[in-house]
């Protein structure tokens, strides 16, 4: 047992099995540290055995080549989910407004979307009432009236949706917006349904992201109206 113990060979042999054994590693990212570890057992048991040994120097290479691309590949699993891997400019945005999606998650959504910027002098549609499903809105800068029946019903500011019911029911829209200093985030219909068919984990969070809007938008008006009621009240 003794000079067993004392052969390279035996360590050789229990690292291969070691590294089946890793196969069964429920998680990527767990399979590559354990990837990392058994190289470096076999680099050490190719100093051991002689590196002029037949084989030994593949063996040593080989391994040096595995510690090095899984420390990439866990380097780069690491930066996707890292928020220093977004544009300075989207940072805030992110933290502010899509923290429960993944960095990576947040570029590929910005990746299916375009940017849409209004600097008018007077309102333009940004949504027309009857209109069916057209396009996603996020309001990342500057405001937007509703308007219904050619009186403004409410305002929308930074971080609202528009167009998001629409979007969710298939009804047309109930309501024109207008903006003329605004910054917004569009996905068309198409772009919404990839959304939804091939990245559902993404779509799920960012339907989630509307609902919260929406139930803000409904505190926001059962506050204006309650204020309107204390004024005429008053009055």
């Amino acid at each position: 047992m003794q000079v067993l113990l004392l052969n390279p060979d035996f360590y050789f042999t229990l690292l291969g099995l070691l590294e089946s054994a890793a196969l069964l590693s429920p998680s990527l990212l767990l399979f590559r540290f354990i990837t990392i570890f058994l190289s470096i057992g076999y680099l050490i048991l190719s100093l051991w055995a002689g590196i002029g040994n037949p084989g030994m120097k593949s063996i040593f290479g080989g391994a040096c080549i595995d510690i090095c691309l899984n420390l990439f590949m866990i380097g780069s699993f690491l930066y996707a989910r890292s928020i220093y891997s977004l544009q300075p400019g989207w940072r805030n945005l992110y933290k502010e407004f899509f923290s429960s999606l993944l960095p990576f998650e947040f570029r590929r959504l910005l990746k299916l979307g375009g940017i849409v910027v209004l600097d008018k002098a007077s309102p333009v549609v940004i949504l027309r009432s009857g209109d069916p499903f057209q396009k996603l809105y996020f309001l990342y800068s500057g405001s937007a009236e509703v308007v219904v029946d050619q009186k403004s019903h409410a305002s929308l500011h930074t971080g609202d949706w528009i167009a998001e019911f629409s979007m969710l029911t298939g009804r047309p829209a109930s309501a024109d917006v207008l903006g003329s200093s605004a910054r917004l985030i569009a996905w068309d219909a198409i772009a919404v349904q990839r959304l939804k068919h091939s990245m559902p984990e993404i779509y799920e969070k960012v339907t989630a992201l509307i609902a919260r809007n929406l139930c803000d938008k409904l505190v926001r008006a059962n506050r204006s109206a309650n204020q309107v009621m204390a004024e005429q009240g008053n009055g």
